[in-house]
């Protein structure tokens, strides 16, 4: 959620990207089953999707600068990771 936020600067944009992740993930999970480190490629999944999004969308668009409501923790992220985790295994 963290890095969703940086590059969008909004929480509802930010939980949109990191919603459109594991999406994008199921679609490939034959080709994704042996990766090591999904959590990087992860990441690297919700950086294209932004980019994707900044193509598409004005340039007048300026995002906001206000930080979220709360601060997500290390617990936060980790709980995320196991719910990414769990979606994969079962989508085989």
């Amino acid at each position: 959620m963290r890095l969703a936020y940086l590059l969008t600067g909004e929480v509802h944009l930010a939980e949109d990207l990191l919603q459109s992740v594991p999406v994008r993930m199921i679609g490939r999970w034959p080709r994704l089953r042996h990766i090591d480190n999904l959590d990087a490629y992860a990441r690297k999944t919700m950086v294209n999707q932004y980019i994707s999004w900044r193509r598409r969308r004005d340039s007048d668009e300026v995002p906001s600068a206000e930080p979220p409501d709360r601060a997500y923790s290390s617990e936060d992220s980790a709980v995320l990771r196991i719910v990414l985790r769990q979606a994969l295994m079962r989508a085989t």
